[in-house]
């Protein structure tokens, strides 16, 4: 035990950068910036002055990354993150939400003082360049929503919700332009949003969630494994995805619910197949604290006649967990009768060491901007070794997500990583895997 936590506390300082930053552009990443918009919630609650919150997405990005390729448009994003930091002010708050998508917090900034600096991060977009391998210059411009505290919202979610529907809007109106929220939009944002937690509420009473699986592959015999099961829900013949609607579903307090009947769904699948591999599922630990949703677990797992010691419960890091000694006890349980551990998304926040430090994992995943871009980026490729080393030395096994193409997989390989998710080696699909397949690995 000394030697594991004298392992956590050196990799552990090695780390930290990662843990807080997006490793392509060395901004803040999604788990920070969460964080922070938290604070200054407070902070401004405490000194009854407003900040302004912009959500920034570039246009038709996607462009190009499929017709130049990632690391094209992984040089595009790093040139844009720097255009923008430097147009903003000393103490502005900027970081990377994921993908071509990217916030700024402005602290005791009014509607007025926002809309400023957003036409300054406009013009920053556009004049953003690079030269392509074949010579051809690459622009994208950025649409950009605005919302204000408290004007808008006083949740930090909900402020963020909000933000995001004026970008949406900016891209219908025409994309490369600041969206400005009015008093009709206030009220439409939030009867839209009310809306949706009525379709979740009643997907869930209605037992309406789909479970899909992407599999996970065994890098050394190149064998499916293990498959990952994930909630859909289908809104007005819409199929929602779980980012869709999972922070809804927590809001209005029905997570635990809907991770049990995802839960009882993929097993009734199973049921029905020779499948002898994994299956993981994703809980809230806000679900997880609850006793009675641990009874419902057991309960479930016991009906269907699968082997605990099979299914594999990832922790999430949506919520911060201020019980730390609760969420152990249940935990202790789970393993106590047969289940296995996985703690997702791992460096995403420095959370997740504290979480390594209170908990007894069986597998590890590394969150996947890491592996996607170690091709291209010495510091990523540095993170995911010493993730690997630092879980060897806690006996956990080791899943690399975003596994996208046979180049990656070759290096995982050589790393020693046990197993491998992405769309290389499949995409979620409503259609459960039977026995295990062999991948080719090119």
């Amino acid at each position: 035990m000394v030697g594991s936590i004298k392992a956590i506390h050196k990799y552990t300082r090695d780390l930290e950068y990662y843990a807080t930053r997006d490793p392509l552009t060395g901004l803040y990443n999604q788990r920070v910036f969460w964080e922070l918009l938290g604070y200054e919630v407070g902070r401004s609650q405490r000194h009854s002055t407003p900040f302004t919150l912009l959500l920034l997405d570039l246009d038709n990005f996607k462009l190009i990354n499929d017709h130049y390729g990632h690391a094209c448009g992984d040089r595009f994003l790093q040139q844009f993150a720097t255009g923008v930091g430097e147009a903003l002010r000393p103490g502005d708050i900027f970081a990377r939400y994921g993908g071509d998508e990217f916030v700024v917090v402005l602290p005791e900034a009014d509607m007025e003082q926002g809309y400023t600096v957003a036409q300054r991060v406009l013009e920053v977009a556009r004049s953003v360049s690079i030269e392509a391998k074949n010579g051809d210059r690459l622009h994208a411009s950025a649409s950009i929503g605005v919302a204000v505290y408290p004007d808008h919202a006083a949740d930090p979610k909900d402020l963020f919700l909000f933000a995001d529907s004026m970008m949406y809007r900016a891209k219908a109106e025409g994309k490369e332009r600041v969206r400005l929220p009015t008093n009709a939009d206030v009220m439409t944002v939030f009867r839209d949003l009310s809306e949706m937690g009525v379709a979740v509420l009643a997907a869930v009473e209605e037992k309406r969630i789909t479970p899909y699986f992407q599999p996970i592959m065994g890098i050394a015999n190149k064998q499916v494994a293990a498959v990952e099961v994930l909630s859909r829900i289908e809104i007005n013949g819409e199929v929602i995805r779980a980012d869709q609607f999972i922070e809804i579903a927590e809001k209005v307090g029905v997570i635990h619910r809907l991770d049990a009947i995802v839960i009882e769904a993929a097993l009734a699948r199973v049921a029905g197949t020779d499948y002898d591999g994994y299956l993981f599922f994703n809980l809230s630990p806000r679900a997880l604290v609850l006793s009675e949703f641990t009874s419902t677990l057991r309960t479930i797992v016991a009906n269907s006649g699968f082997p605990p010691e099979r299914i594999v419960f990832e922790i999430t890091e949506r919520d911060t967990v201020k019980n730390l000694s609760l969420m152990q006890r249940f935990l202790s349980e789970l393993r106590a009768e047969g289940f296995k551990l996985a703690i997702d998304d791992f460096g995403s926040g420095f959370s997740s060491f504290h979480y390594l430090r209170n908990f007894t994992f069986d597998f590890l995943k590394i969150e996947g901007d890491f592996v996607a871009n170690m091709l291209h980026n010495d510091r990523d490729q540095v993170f995911v070794r010493s993730i690997t080393a630092l879980a060897r030395q806690l006996d956990i096994q080791v899943i690399a997500e975003f596994v996208e193409n046979a180049e990656i997989l070759t290096l995982l390989e050589e790393i020693g990583i046990d197993y491998a998710q992405g769309y290389l080696i499949g995409r979620p699909s409503r259609q459960m895997p039977g026995v295990p397949v062999s991948i080719a690995a090119g």
